[in-house]
């Protein structure tokens, strides 16, 4: 099985693809935007970038994990956000939880699988 690496570097890759499956690693926006939302939309097209690049989009996303680094706080407003960004489109499964993130500034960061259109 081939496996193609996007954006590798020391630690880890960005993101690759593997036997029709898209992994995206974890993914954050330092956008210097303020609010859930507005953090939301930022990281929102850093993933559609990540996917087209691996031959995938938003569509085609089967699995999400959503970490936020406080969920009372940025639940609500980051669904509206989600909501939003998948519109109509299919829904994937997702995991939503509360962790501390490296950098507090970010939010919010997700991980994805997709499959390959």
């Amino acid at each position: 099985m081939e496996i193609k690496r996007y954006g590798e570097g020391l630690n880890f890759c960005n993101a690759l693809t593997a036997g029709g499956f898209v992994f995206v690693s974890g993914d954050a926006s330092e956008a210097p935007v303020e609010g859930i939302e507005a953090k939301a939309k930022a990281l929102f097209e850093q993933l559609d970038a990540s996917l087209a690049e691996c031959g995938s989009d938003k569509e085609h996303i089967v699995a999400a994990t959503i970490y936020l680094a406080d969920v009372d706080r940025d639940f609500d407003g980051f669904n509206k956000a989600w909501q939003e960004w998948l519109g109509d489109g299919p829904k994937p499964s997702r995991s939503c939880v509360q962790v501390k993130l490296i950098d507090q500034s970010w939010l919010v960061e997700i991980t994805l699988t997709a499959v390959v259109k």
